[in-house]
């Protein structure tokens, strides 16, 4: 019994260990996320918006909120707006990050330099396929074109980032959320768990910080 006891409260620790860890990361990663957006002369409901189209994106996936709204701060800085751009911007950010099988914030710049530029160029395209997310192959059945005639189009320009993006949604779409239901999405959401139940906790405290 002695030694059950000391297990279950080695357990407990390691609990409560990872979920103030844990929220606290989340809470500094959200307000810095905030204030790059108040930095761009988004606030109130717009602020909301931005931060609810991050959440939405990541709800039922293995990414975490904190890694959603610095990627959310980032696109809103490269001109995406809030809204139905902005859900769709992280929706398609999301799902290509789980078919790369990469870190968030490795795929984001790339995002950030397509929604930037307003653009797919060869260099992005390239970049995203050697990450492993065929996105010729997504144009091509969003579009009903050939894989030259993409290529032809992304050469000229012609692929704005609102086509990109819907059609890495219409092709991949499903793809975050069914990693999320793999052993190692799942270890992923618990983390992210502690983290909002830490974030919760120490919010107050957080907030008297600043």
């Amino acid at each position: 019994l002695a030694g059950a006891a000391k297990g279950a409260a080695a357990s407990i620790g390691v609990g409560v260990a990872a979920t103030i860890g844990k929220g606290f990361s989340r809470l500094n990663a959200l307000n810095e996320a905030e204030a790059r957006l108040t930095g761009l002369g988004i606030a109130g409901a717009e602020l909301t918006s931005v931060m609810n189209s991050a959440d939405k994106a990541v709800t039922g996936t293995a990414f975490s909120m904190a890694d959603a709204a610095k990627a959310a701060g980032l696109m809103a800085s490269a001109g995406i707006a809030a809204g139905t751009g902005m859900d769709d911007a992280m929706k398609a950010l999301v799902t290509t990050t789980a078919a790369s099988g990469r870190e968030m914030s490795e795929i984001t710049p790339i995002f950030t330099k397509i929604a930037a530029s307003g653009k797919l160029t060869g260099e992005t395209m390239a970049q995203l396929l050697d990450s492993g997310v065929n996105v010729n192959g997504a144009l091509q059945k969003q579009l009903g074109k050939t894989a030259d005639e993409i290529t032809k189009m992304v050469s000229s320009g012609e692929i704005d980032f609102a086509t990109f993006a819907a059609a890495i949604n219409s092709d991949l779409g499903m793809l975050a959320e069914a990693m999320g239901g793999t052993l190692s999405g799942m270890t992923r959401n618990v983390l992210s768990a502690f983290g909002r139940i830490g974030a919760e906790v120490q919010k107050p405290i957080f907030d008297a910080l600043l």
